[in-house]
């Protein structure tokens, strides 16, 4: 891929994830209302949270510092760094070469670090519970993702993203298989607990005793409070992303060419759609679990993905 393409690739890339990541979440939203029977707010709700946040002024606490102000530009920066090196349109990224999946679980967890200083630097007590608790299911999160992309990395034979996406195409339907079917259970629970949803918590509740991601939210406001929002939006849709072109590949080249592109961004909206779909219905399903019950939500993530690594390992 040349200079320019890799650097039209990486602004087309952005501006989709910015996008449409409100509209991802908007999408959630309005199934979960249609299946518990209420008509909920409209699809592009979450454009206008924004834009009402985003043009209202900010307040801090007067024990704040400056990373209070820093961390939420912080935690959209590594989100948005991490978008450029996940598979979207093809199988390829505009960063594929220069990183793999140990670089995005790395961005994740340094926006995380961000956002836990952030919660923790207000002086707020429900801001400090909620780092703590953020920080406590990072350690369980963090390396079940790991393991949920290793075995497909292991049978690639690689952990670049792109390659791995490409191997997944090369081989359709042959590409699926038991193991395949375990890291894809691993990385859904991950997902679920990354972007702050039912069971492991409730992103609609401001209940401070069961709150984790919403507590370290509570002491900001205004554009703050906006680009923390958004950064959310875009790491459910990067999550959504790598479910799609990781584990249902097929119809995604290498081939640089813009109606490549097209069709698989045509490919990657029809599949999101559908990992949308399936986080609404587990919303509708299920109900929030105590927080003493997590370890062993998440845990059960890391076992399925440990059991497919090594159903892989037996294999190669």
């Amino acid at each position: 891929m040349s200079a320019a393409a890799q650097a039209g690739l990486g602004a087309a890339q952005v501006a989709f994830v910015v996008l449409a990541a409100p509209l991802l979440q908007g999408f959630v939203r309005k199934l979960k209302a249609r299946a518990q029977a209420r008509s909920g707010p409209p699809l592009l709700q979450s454009y206008y949270d924004l834009f009402k946040l985003f043009a209202r002024s900010e307040m801090r606490a007067e024990t704040a510092t400056a990373i209070q102000a820093l961390a939420p530009w912080a935690v959209l920066g590594a989100t948005l760094a991490a978008a450029l090196f996940v598979p979207m349109f093809a199988a390829a990224s505009p960063l594929g070469r220069d990183g793999d999946l140990l670089v995005v679980i790395g961005l994740f967890a340094l926006g995380r670090a961000a956002l836990t200083l952030g919660g923790i630097d207000s002086g707020s007590a429900f801001g400090q519970m909620g780092s703590s608790r953020e920080l406590a299911l990072g350690a369980l999160v963090e390396p079940a993702l790991l393991l949920s992309l290793a075995s497909l990395a292991l049978a690639a034979g690689t952990t670049r993203l792109d390659e791995i996406v490409a191997f997944g195409a090369d081989r359709e339907l042959g590409f699926i298989d038991l193991q395949w079917g375990l890291a894809l259970v691993g990385l859904s629970i991950v997902t679920l607990a990354e972007t702050g949803r039912i069971p492991v918590d409730n992103p609609d509740t401001h209940l401070e005793l069961t709150m984790i991601h919403e507590a370290m939210l509570i002491e900001q406001s205004g554009r703050s409070l906006g680009v923390l929002h958004l950064s959310g939006m875009i790491k459910q849709l990067l999550l959504a992303s790598l479910i799609a072109n990781l584990f249902v590949p097929f119809g995604l080249h290498r081939d640089p060419e813009l109606a490549s592109y097209v069709g698989g961004g045509a490919l990657l909206v029809v599949k999101v759609g559908v990992v949308g779909a399936a986080l609404a219905a587990v919303e509708s399903l299920f109900a929030k679990m105590r927080l003493y019950e997590l370890p062993d939500l998440i845990g059960s993530a890391s076992l399925v993905a440990l059991v497919a690594m090594a159903i892989t390992v037996w294999e190669l």
